[in-house]
């Protein structure tokens, strides 16, 4: 199954008990750490999902039992927020482990397992709130101010009140006749004039009930059937094949020929506008392109600290940052979810990640008046965070040393000369860029893809480029202006040798040995820079290799 979706383009990876353990592990592992997004599994992983997260639980099979279904659909949602569980069954299902079940030596654990199925496609069939039934199975009840659960399939579909009068005198009437020994399958087949080897063996092809239904589809006569169940009008003679058998009431409907409306979903067909509405009305009120684009970050950070992203933030945070959309610290301390020690750890990074997809996404309905606070920010940049990381900066300290100084991630300094580019600031980022063979396959990399986005761009480049080292040739190409491959080549060798003659010759070992000199007799790098027309990323990266400078 994970090769089909996979071929299908969705990033899935499989668990199960044919893998081996180191396999099991490194895919477990992978999708909590949202570097998969779909993890097709048995009931193997069960527990041990440790991901508060999941959106979707999709079954597609029957389960075994309650109990099982439960359990694993109880991996949704544990974070509070919206999840959808979805079960595929099929009468197959219902054969298929009928076969596993006579397998089971013991008479009385084969009952139970029967009578466990018959459980689960009782489940499957309700036409009544899912959430009560489970409820009642598990010995609990809900809350006695709610008359359903309001959120399961059966709550919310719109549904239509239709004349059942008929076609549920045929049903009980054919109940009655085959001798209340068969399930609602059977009941179909014989109504609608089956010639299947048991309806003809049994002779119940001349009943005078036979072929009574061709308006039907077997599946209409399930669901009625389960319908006249839930109004009392049917039972069940028995909890292992859930046959059925005609109540009193039923009967005396019967007798009395009384009209009887009940209630079911629309058809797809007829629902298709209402149900979309529907979504929309349930749509939580938050960006949804900006809360991805909240992840991806997120994704980022939680690989390179070694975490699961739900560590760095939850759902639910990201969720209210894309809705109340924070513009400053201070906003985004009153997020739900950023404490004090993950505000100083990340708030300056998803700050910049919210004002760089604000600028890039005109479709933002908040985007202008983002930008107007982006630009307003200028005039408050003075003295501010932004402020120390770019004195620290220009006091000629590498991003690095800037990051020890102020005990920040590098995410985040990089996100600093990201604000102070974006509001104008005056910052030379020269001495900070990569050596030029790097610097410029990168920015070959933008024009190729645009620079809206980081991540295609690294997908583009490969692993041997970090997001932050094109997150800072990005911000210089923003502060150039560089827009096209051809004022792409102002930052070229021949442009930057107009300042720095030596720029990106190759070191000799004169050279060495002069700087190693000069270094020890206690030059500023400043002066080497004049000394040897290098910029100072060259001075200190030569230095690095030939003493023990930090």
């Amino acid at each position: 199954m994970a090769d089909n979706l996979r071929r299908e383009g969705f990033n899935a990876m499989p668990y199960h008990a044919g893998l081996d353990a180191g396999a099991r592990r490194v895919n477990q592992e992978r999708f909590i750490r949202d570097e998969v997004d779909i993890i097709t599994a048995t009931i193997a992983i069960g527990m041990g999902i440790d991901k508060p997260d999941v959106r979707l639980v999709v079954h597609k099979e029957l389960p075994k039992t309650l109990e099982a279904y439960y359990q694993q659909t109880g991996r949704a949602g544990r974070d509070g927020l919206h999840s959808d569980c979805v079960l595929f069954y099929s009468y197959g299902d219902k054969v298929k482990q009928d076969f596993f079940i006579r397998q089971i030596q013991n008479d009385a654990e084969q009952r139970n397992a029967q009578q466990k199925l018959a459980q689960v496609i009782e489940y499957c069939q309700l036409n009544t709130c899912r959430r009560r039934f489970l409820l009642d199975y598990f010995g609990e009840v809900m809350d006695a101010s709610a008359q359903d659960c309001g959120g399961c399939d059966v709550c919310l579909a719109e549904r239509e009140d239709f004349d059942a009068t008929i076609i549920a005198q045929k049903i009980m009437s054919a109940v009655i006749r085959t001798g209340e020994r068969f399930g609602a399958g059977y009941i179909s087949l014989v109504l609608r004039g089956s010639k299947a080897e048991r309806v003809v063996r049994l002779g119940h092809d001349n009943l005078s009930v036979h072929g009574i239904v061709n308006d039907y589809a077997d599946s209409d006569i399930r669901e009625i059937c389960g319908m006249l169940l839930d109004a009392g009008m049917l039972r069940k003679t028995s909890s292992e094949y859930a046959t059925l058998g005609v109540t009193t009431e039923g009967r005396a409907f019967l007798k009395t020929r009384n009209e009887l409306t009940l209630s079911r979903k629309k058809k797809p067909a007829d629902a298709t506008s209402s149900s979309t509405a529907r979504g929309q009305q349930s749509a939580p009120g938050y960006n949804a392109a900006l809360f991805q684009h909240l992840r991806a970050l997120r994704r980022r950070i939680a690989s390179e600290s070694g975490v699961p992203p739900y560590v760095v933030f939850g759902d639910a945070t990201l969720q209210q940052m894309a809705s109340r959309t924070p513009q400053d610290l201070n906003a985004m301390s009153r997020i739900s979810g950023v404490g004090a020690v993950k505000l100083q750890q990340y708030g300056e990074e998803f700050l910049a990640a919210i004002h760089e997809y604000a600028r890039d996404n005109d479709s933002m309905d908040r985007t202008a008046e983002l930008r107007q606070r982006g630009e307003s920010r200028g005039a408050r940049i003075a003295g501010s965070t932004y402020e120390q990381t770019k004195n620290l900066l220009e006091q000629g300290f590498s991003i690095e040393q800037v990051a020890q100084e102020r005990d920040l991630s590098l995410s985040t300094i990089f996100a600093h000369i990201e604000m102070l580019v974006q509001t104008g600031e005056n910052l030379d980022l020269r001495a900070h860029l990569p050596p030029p063979g790097r610097a410029m396959r990168i920015q070959e990399a933008f024009h190729r893809v645009g620079d809206n986005r980081l991540a295609p761009v690294k997908e583009l480049l490969g692993d041997d480029y970090s997001y932050d080292e094109i997150r800072l040739i990005r911000a210089f190409m923003r502060q150039q202006k560089i827009q096209d491959p051809e004022k792409a080549k102002s930052y070229s060798v021949e442009a930057i040798r107009q300042e720095r003659p030596s720029a990106y010759e190759k070191w000799t070992q004169e050279d060495d040995n002069e700087l190693k000199r000069l270094h020890d007799e206690g030059l500023s790098v400043s002066e080497l820079m004049n000394r040897f027309g290098r910029n100072r990323g060259a001075i200190r990266s030569r230095l690095q290799k030939l003493t023990t400078l930090p």
